[in-house]
């Protein structure tokens, strides 16, 4: 992010990065600069990297595996972040609890 846009912040406005970065992608939106990368396995989350997790208000009492990962989250001073979803599991009111953290964390 640092070598493609202005600010890190351009990133999650949306703004567009400062040149065509290094294999010259066009089109598409700012998430054209960067990857993703997908394990086909389990991924263990719990340790120093972590620095917050999501969930919506309904899955943490619901799911034991949600509830002990916030009260892990809890004694490790890892940020819990809960949300309504008036759809059921909006995936747009997670996105914007991300940014919104993000943005708190950034500026």
């Amino acid at each position: 992010m640092d070598a493609l846009f202005h600010k890190p912040q351009d990133y999650v406005e949306g703004t567009d990065p400062r040149w065509p970065g290094p294999i010259g992608l066009h089109g598409g939106d700012q998430r054209r600069w960067t990857h993703e990368v997908r394990v086909p396995d389990r991924v263990p989350v719990r340790g120093s990297h972590l620095q917050a997790a999501f969930a919506p208000k309904a899955r943490v009492p619901a799911s034991p595996a949600v509830e002990d990962l916030f009260q892990w989250c809890a004694t490790e001073g890892v940020d819990r972040i809960s949300f309504g979803t008036p759809r059921g599991d909006d995936f747009e009111a997670l996105r914007r609890e991300c940014l919104a953290y993000i943005r708190r964390k950034l500026y």
